[in-house]
């Protein structure tokens, strides 16, 4: 395992819909404690009812190494961004619009932690915009600093 995911306790997903729940699925499978994140109590309260269907299925397949009860023991949804604070890497699943994403990745710049990785799920925002991205990235300023300095680093896609 490398040392950058040994780090890594507790995941953020952002969104519940169809991708985000099978995205907190998977972390929790992997034994990732995970943070489920969306406005709405009712949609997170469907995530969890689907995520506990799939789970149980898998089980009765033999596919799980543990209950599913074991693996829904480290899901906890919520209705409150702040709490992704605690998250050593979030994965944003929201849903397709260009607008409440670019207003998501601010609000969560302001409530993670400095080197928390933001990774995104898109289905067509990049296909159908040129979008630029600021990527943040801890940069040391010397070998001699102890302390690290941020960067943004600017990516474009192009699709022509």
């Amino acid at each position: 395992m490398s040392s950058i995911v040994a780090q890594i306790e507790k995941i953020g997903v952002v969104g519940s819909g169809t991708m985000g729940n099978g995205i907190a699925q998977v972390a929790a499978t992997a034994g990732f404690q995970v943070l489920l994140f969306d406005i709405s109590k009712e949609q997170l309260d469907r995530a969890i009812q689907t995520i506990s269907k799939s789970l149980s299925k898998l089980s009765e397949k033999g596919k799980l190494k543990e209950s599913p009860d074991s693996v829904l023991k480290r899901l906890s949804p919520s209705t409150q961004l702040s709490d992704l604070g605690s998250c050593q890497f979030v994965i944003e699943a929201a849903t397709e619009n260009r607008e409440i994403k670019f207003k998501l990745f601010s609000d969560l710049d302001r409530i993670l932690a400095p080197g928390v990785v933001i990774a995104t799920n898109t289905s067509s925002i990049l296909k159908s915009l040129k979008v630029l991205i600021a990527v943040y990235a801890a940069i040391p300023m010397t070998t001699k600093a102890a302390a690290a300095a941020t960067m943004p680093i600017i990516i474009c896609w192009e699709f022509i």
